[in-house]
């Protein structure tokens, strides 16, 4: 009680003035030493506990596991696991539960999936465990457990399964990508447009441009971000043509472009060195939907016009166009798209420029 109000000192006191206390009175101190940030004490008083011969119960273990995270003690935390199943907790909810976050504080996400194998699914927090392993970017870990949530037949929450969906692209897994959408089809998640953004974007990672289309396709609400997930996804996967056409259709369609549209469908033309379309785009881009240019959308102007050899073209807009924090880059991709097609005069002009820019330079 004095612990809980936070009179520790009075804890303490009565403590030490116990008769032979028993496993209660062990386990109040440490709980009120840790419920006060006492961590040190509280495990000082744990290991006293066992050196007096005084059986743990699933309360000192939680309370001791508690102040095990707190120091950062991954030894103790692992003598505490092994001393709780040695005396007969090893499945108890409540210290599973705390080993759960010990090994997950710690980093030690697999240890952690082993012991969420002896809940129950509904004792699980599978999004925390899945947002772990995404916090340290443990791909194949989030695929392996996906294929543990698989047979368990456990419900996710969106947060959840975009970060599946993410893993499966990342690791370009195609076959697992499947699984996931058929299982979250299955339980409803794969309705919402932004869901079916992601799934776009997985298959897009995953190199397939067949399901990517069947998934836009198949959206009954497309929004400008679906548009520029399946514009995107042609660029990646190497059709320009497909992505331009694409982004045509949907101005057509009134969806406002966003700027990764716009980005996507410059690259587009950089690729295939259409410079008017990209020049009538990006002066939509600046006067009709007012979005400021990127870095990056500069860049992809100035690949068009080196792609088709229009060097006079691109010095121009660098000097009358690109803002000056993004001079370096522009004249830099100006040199190496000279080098290429070997115009030594560009070459010179553009390092000269690039030289008086960046920190240090003739």
């Amino acid at each position: 009680m004095y612990a809980k109000c936070g009179s520790l000192e009075e804890s303490q006191l009565l403590f030490s003035r116990t008769k032979d206390p028993g496993t209660a009175a062990w386990s109040a101190v440490i709980s009120g030493n840790c419920q006060n940030g006492q961590y040190e004490r509280a495990m000082h008083l744990f290991r006293r506990m066992q050196l007096e011969h005084v059986q743990p119960n699933e309360f000192t273990y939680t309370a001791a596991l508690t102040a095990c995270m707190a120091l950062g003690d991954v030894e103790s935390g692992m003598v505490i696991h092994s001393n709780s199943i040695r005396n007969g907790y090893g499945t108890n909810t409540s210290i599973l539960k705390s080993l759960i976050s010990f090994y997950l504080r710690q980093g030690r996400y697999h240890q952690a999936l082993k012991l969420c194998l002896s809940l129950s699914n509904h004792e699980v927090s599978w999004g925390t465990l899945v947002q772990a392993f995404a916090q340290v970017e443990d791909h194949v870990g989030i695929v392996n457990l996906f294929h543990v949530i698989q047979r368990s037949g456990v419900e996710l929450d969106y947060h959840t399964a975009c970060l599946i969906l993410s893993s499966c692209g990342k690791l370009a897994l195609l076959d697992e990508g499947l699984q996931a959408h058929a299982y979250l089809t299955k339980r409803g998640l794969a309705s919402t447009a932004c869901m079916n953004n992601h799934l776009i974007d997985m298959y897009s990672s995953c190199g397939s441009l067949r399901h990517a289309f069947d998934t836009f396709n198949y959206m009954s609400d497309k929004n400008a971000s679906s548009w520029t997930s399946i514009i995107v996804a042609n660029v990646d996967i190497g059709c320009p043509e497909t992505a331009i056409r694409l982004f045509t259709q949907m101005v057509r369609k009134e969806k406002c472009p966003t700027s990764q549209a716009f980005l996507s469908v410059l690259k587009a033309c950089a690729k295939i060195g259409l410079v008017s379309e990209a020049f009538k785009f990006f002066v939509s881009m600046t006067e009709v939907y007012k979005i400021q240019p990127s870095e990056e959308h500069y860049s992809h102007m100035i690949e068009a016009l080196g792609r088709a050899g229009m060097f006079k073209e691109a010095e121009h807009f660098i000097d009358s166009v690109v803002p000056s924090e993004s001079g370096a880059s522009a004249w830099s991709l100006l040199c190496a798209a000279a080098k290429r097609n070997g115009d030594a005069k560009t070459v010179k002009l553009a390092a000269d420029k690039l030289a008086r820019l960046v920190p240090g330079g003739p």
